[in-house]
């Protein structure tokens, strides 16, 4: 799709109008590169991803010596540390298309070793 967006949503995420990271209570990464966070652009990838693209999310929820909770990001291979700071204790993953059909399948395996 030409518009898609994956990431992750509290529990308290209601806005299925908004793509995921555009609303409050979610953290996404756009298709075009730009990662949101409850609704602000807060950074932008290098470049985005596309049909056959395999994005992964790296949670760090347990409570680090920092006090932060933050996801990685993985985009085709390519890791992006601490994308996402300040994380709820409980996430669930999403994905938003907002313009043509697609399809995604949700993993949850952990990556191998670095």
């Amino acid at each position: 799709s030409d518009w898609s967006y994956v990431g992750v949503v509290s529990a308290d995420w209601a806005a299925v109008q908004a793509p995921v990271g555009r609303a409050l209570e979610s953290w996404g990464v756009a298709s075009g590169g730009g990662i949101f966070s409850q609704g602000q652009e807060i950074a932008r990838l290098p470049f985005g991803y596309g049909d056959g693209s395999i994005i992964g999310i790296l949670l760090e929820l347990e409570d680090r010596p920092d006090g932060l909770r933050s996801a990685s990001v993985y985009v085709d291979g390519r890791r992006y540390d601490d994308v996402f700071t300040h994380l709820p204790a409980v996430v669930y993953p999403a994905v938003s298309n907002m313009r043509a059909p697609g399809s995604y399948r949700i993993d949850v395996t952990p990556p191998g070793p670095p």
